[in-house]
C-alpha cells in the first residue's frame, strides 16, 4: 500500500487553549471522512493537551512544532521527546526554517533531533528549504541536497522512511518577522 500523504498544519505562535478547542469544534467534523491524506495539527506547546484530548478518536493527529535532543537535563525552556510522547503527541517538526534562520540551527543540530525523535518513537517532520537569496542564485538543490544528507547522516534507511519531508523556504510573511536584536 502505497504511503498516504502528509497534510500538516504548523500553528507558529498563534491561539490559547480556548481558541484551540473552539477550533477543533469546528475543524474535526469537516475531516471526519478523510482517509486519503495523514493529518497532523502542530500548534504551540500550550495548546498540546488541548488539542491532543479535542482530538481523542479522530483522524487527526497532533505535533509539536520542536523538539530537544537530550532526554532530560538543565536545558531551560526546551522540551524532551519522551514528554511529548507522555502527552499523546505522534509527531514533531524538526529543522523548520524559522528555526533555522532565528535561533540558529544547523543542519547538524537537525540530525540530532532527527535521531532523538525517531529513537522515542515520533513521526519527524523533516522541513528543509532555501532561503531567497539562494534561490536567486540557482543553488536551491544544493542546499537541498546539503541539508538532507546532514539531517538524515547516521540514520538507516528504515527508520527514515517514518519521517516526513516538508520544503520551507525562509522568506518574511506579512505575518511573521525577525526577532530584535540585542
Amino acid at each position: 500500500m502505497p504511503r498516504k500523504k502528509l497534510m500538516a498544519a504548523n500553528w507558529k505562535m498563534y491561539k490559547n487553549p480556548d481558541q484551540t478547542r473552539a477550533f477543533f469544534r469546528d475543524f474535526l467534523p469537516l475531516v471526519a471522512g478523510h482517509t486519503r491524506d495523514e493529518i497532523v495539527v502542530c500548534p504551540p506547546y500550550i495548546d498540546l493537551y488541548v488539542a491532543i484530548e479535542s482530538c481523542k478518536g479522530s483522524n487527526v493527529a497532533i505535533g509539536a512544532q520542536n523538539l530537544y535532543w537530550e532526554k532530560e537535563g538543565a536545558y531551560t525552556g526546551e522540551i524532551c521527546p519522551a514528554m511529548l510522547l507522555d502527552i499523546g503527541c505522534t509527531h514533531v517538526i524538526v529543522g523548520h526554517s524559522e528555526r533555522r534562520q532565528y535561533f540558529g540551527e544547523t543542519d547538524d543540530i537537525v540530525n540530532f533531533k532527527l535521531k532523538a525523535a525517531l529513537e522515542a518513537g515520533l513521526t519527524p517532520i523533516v522541513c528543509v528549504g532555501e532561503v531567497l537569496e539562494e534561490r536567486e542564485a540557482n543553488l536551491t538543490e544544493d542546499v537541498l541536497r546539503r541539508q538532507c544528507l546532514r539531517a538524515f547522516h547516521a540514520i538507516s534507511g528504515k527508520k527514515a522512511t517514518r519521517s516526513s519531508a516538508a520544503t520551507t523556504r525562509s522568506q518574511f510573511s506579512s505575518h511573521s518577522k525577525p526577532p530584535p536584536t540585542a
